[in-house]
């Protein structure tokens, strides 16, 4: 069974000495144990905000797997001078403990963001989400999927030239889903862009509480597998 506190003490260790914190945003009680939700910051400061965030589905991993990544490999030092980087490594840690979808109380915590009562985790990254970013990253896995495709709301909503980068980025890695329609979405290329307001969703994932909390554009990463 994974353990997610060793997950955490790895990212722990592998923080750069100078401008990185990690700090404990909530804890989480389940299975009579207690799960510090952890948030990590590099260059604090920076004029632009970005948000990643990854498991909130938690037998998705490969998102998990790619923020490792981006600290053992210092990644993030190319974006050091212009952006500082909110990282929430794990949001459904019971879930990635158990390699469910659901958290321990069998609910998809990224269904429950319009919720009047969501469960701890939501309001935990809620909170985060509060102080408004330039752009949000959310990290999925879809193992079902022929490719990778990548889900983007953002203002002005006609402009998708971000989401069009990054699958141009991302094709060096690994095939685009060039499906038509992809979970009962029209999509081009990989991109599904031609999404609903807030105000239009009965329910929202993570994706669609940022934008109307403020944040300017979001980007829901679905990779077609785990490369970790």
């Amino acid at each position: 069974m994974r353990s997610y506190s060793s997950h955490i003490e790895d990212l722990r260790k592998a923080l750069p000495q100078n401008r990185a914190s990690i700090t404990t945003i909530g804890v989480l009680h389940a299975h009579d144990q207690e799960y510090d939700l952890v948030k990590i910051i590099l260059g604090e400061g920076n004029p632009k905000r970005i948000f990643i965030s990854a498991g909130i589905h938690g037998d998705e991993s490969a998102g998990i797997s790619a923020i490792r990544a981006l600290l053992d490999n210092q990644v993030f030092k190319e974006f050091a001078a212009k952006w500082e980087m909110t990282l929430l490594p794990c949001v459904n840690p019971t879930g990635y403990e158990q390699d469910t979808r659901t958290n321990h109380a069998g609910e998809d915590l990224n269904r429950l963001f319009k919720s009047k009562s969501p469960p701890v985790e939501v309001r935990l990254v809620q909170k985060v989400l509060d102080s408004r970013f330039d752009l949000v990253l959310d990290l999925h896995e879809d193992l079902d999927s022929p490719g990778l495709y990548l889900y983007m709301k953002g203002m002005p909503a006609t402009d998708d030239g971000l989401g069009r980068k990054v699958i141009e980025a991302m094709k060096l890695f690994m095939p685009v889903n060039m499906e038509p329609m992809i979970e009962e979405v029209s999509a081009a290329g990989g991109l599904l862009a031609n999404l609903p307001d807030p105000g239009q969703m009965d329910w929202w994932p993570l994706a669609m509480y940022a934008i109307d909390s403020g944040s300017r554009t979001s980007l829901t990463l679905e990779t077609s597998t785990d490369f970790s």
